[in-house]
């Protein structure tokens, strides 16, 4: 009996430590690296968070309005970016600086699960507004991962240059969501 559960026990463990490797390993999916911010619509596919600019908020649905700062937008770009990628486990993954789109991921601590992070700068009246996208790749509920992310990165953004317009809380029409992802 002894000698089952034993075989049993480091049957699962093994089985836990492949799971591990293979999430770490596994590619993320170029429509996600592709993922373009002013496309999206709630209810996003995947547990996530959206962050649009004023005026494409309302119809899209997004999560929350981008407020628009006195920056040139490839400005904007590079001070989001580097607010990023001075985070643990976030890489640059692809996009085109040049064209205002850049894609992050940036893993979570223990098991590396992927979230994308799609970001494009828009020119707006009064200097540039960004567009975010974040997404989760595995798993049904991001426990708000991706939003407090996002909200933590405009922070920063926010707290080195003062916005033209202030921040918005939840777009319209996001109600629904405004408690998904808590626990």
């Amino acid at each position: 009996m002894l000698r089952r559960l034993t075989a049993g026990l480091a049957a699962a463990f093994l089985l836990a430590v492949a799971a591990a490797v293979l999430i770490r390993a596994a590619p993320v999916p170029a429509a996600l690296l592709d993922a373009d911010p002013l496309q999206a619509r709630t209810p996003l596919a995947r547990p996530g968070y959206l962050v649009l600019p004023a005026g494409t908020a309302e119809t899209a649905g997004g999560d929350a309005v981008s407020p628009v700062w006195p920056l040139p937008p490839a400005e904007l770009l590079d001070r989001l970016t580097a607010i990023a990628l001075a985070e643990p486990r976030t890489v640059l993954a692809g996009g085109d600086p040049a064209r205002g789109r850049v894609t992050l991921v940036q893993r979570s601590r223990l098991m590396g699960y992927p979230d994308v992070i799609a970001v494009r700068a828009l020119p707006a009246p009064g200097g540039a507004t960004l567009a975010i996208l974040s997404q989760s790749r595995f798993g049904g509920n991001d426990w708000g991962v991706n939003r407090a992310r996002v909200e933590r990165w405009l922070a920063a953004l926010t707290a080195a240059a003062a916005p033209v317009t202030a921040p918005g809380a939840a777009a319209p029409g996001s109600a629904a969501r405004a408690g998904e992802g808590t626990p």
